[in-house]
């Protein structure tokens, strides 16, 4: 493959390095990656080129991305250049360079839009100290110029993008900071509706700690699915011990404590919900029965309040109401809760005893 004259000292960035690869490619160069590595131009992510009709003409255009090899920042000043035929020549059809601490990595090429061209995609990177955020870029050809169909303020942590047809997917695997916890990969799909790129789908890894799996549960809880609920909250009874602990400030001891009896905790409020009485009374036993110096007494004080609630009001909103307006009981449970990093779904107050919409209060008597 043609090779071009490595250049006697270092070029402008992005120009010289922007004529450098279209005269390679004019000449008819193809191993753009060589070329890159050759320059030290090569982006640590991403690909060095993707070849494809991004403009509709039915002539292929190329992306080449590269890093300025001088740079001294961490990531390395990058720009991306969309080479086109034009007048007999190669010509750069547009450019983009990005801004001190942030670069760039080419994805591919996919016909996102179904409109028979294909769309460029991209993403932009920046890294904190101990985290890279990635933001997807889709450009699309609108005659005269590329455009982002993407809407703003959308950024992953560690991602990987892969491209499905009319699908763009994004697999993120969180956030690296010690503070943040453990957390689940999350994949996103990414869909055109006509106005823009919007989320179609969203999935999370299987879970491998309590927390998680006690999510899991309450997530359904929320969505009314409660055949999926009291499936995490058994599983959290029967097979806990498989799952791993991840608490930042309780002991694996405590933390397995813990989700034992809020697994009772939240079954109990479920039976009762659900007319199940006898069951209820099951799990209000073994919760009445723990000692006050257990770790998870206040949750065992929680059931005592509830407990005593309903039966005055026979309405399981207003004894959630009496758990979650007691501080001395939801103050060390949201403690509890809240002690797996900041990238994990935060609780609060009116998560303690979640059934308090005003259709479920109707009826009672407070």
């Amino acid at each position: 493959d043609l090779q071009p004259t490595p250049p006697a000292a270092p070029l402008a960035f992005p120009d010289g390095y922007i004529a450098l690869i279209g005269n390679y490619l004019a000449a008819g160069g193809t191993a753009v990656e060589a070329l890159l590595l050759q320059e030290e131009l090569l982006p640590p992510r991403g690909q060095a080129a993707v070849r494809a009709d991004l403009t509709g003409d039915g002539w292929p255009e190329t992306a080449v991305a590269f890093i300025d090899p001088q740079s001294e920042v961490f990531p390395p000043v990058a720009a991306l250049a969309v080479y086109a035929c034009a007048e007999g020549s190669v010509q750069s059809l547009t450019q983009r360079v990005e801004e001190p601490g942030f670069t760039l990595a080419l994805v591919g090429a996919s016909d996102l839009t179904e409109d028979g061209v294909d769309e460029l995609v991209f993403f932009e990177e920046t890294c904190g100290a101990h985290t890279c955020w990635d933001s997807p870029v889709v450009w699309h050809w609108d005659g005269s110029a590329f455009v982002d169909l993407m809407p703003p303020m959308v950024e992953y942590p560690y991602a990987e993008i892969t491209l499905e047809g009319a699908q763009m997917i994004v697999t993120a695997y969180g956030i690296a900071s010690v503070g943040a916890g453990i957390q689940r990969t999350i994949t996103e799909t990414w869909q055109w509706t006509g106005e823009t790129m919007t989320i179609t789908g969203h999935s999370e890894s299987p879970p491998t700690t309590l927390f998680h799996l006690f999510n899991d549960g309450d997530r359904a809880l929320q969505q009314d699915d409660y055949d999926d609920a009291f499936a995490a909250y058994r599983r959290l009874l029967d097979e806990g011990t498989e799952l791993a602990t991840a608490s930042l400030s309780f002991s694996d001891t405590e933390e397995r404590a813990w989700f034992e009896a809020l697994a009772h905790w939240r079954l109990l409020t479920l039976d009762l919900l659900l007319g199940n009485t006898p069951a209820a009374n099951r799990e209000y036993t073994w919760l009445n029965a723990l000692e006050p110096q257990a770790p998870a007494a206040p949750v065992a004080q929680a059931a005592r309040r509830f407990w005593e609630a309903y039966r005055q009001s026979g309405n399981v909103a207003y004894a959630c109401l009496e758990v979650d307006n007691s501080p001395e009981i939801v103050t060390p449970i949201l403690t509890f809760l809240n002690s797996f990093g900041y990238a994990n779904p935060p609780y609060d107050a009116t998560m303690v005893c979640p059934f308090l919409t005003p259709s479920e209060a109707i009826g009672g008597t407070p």
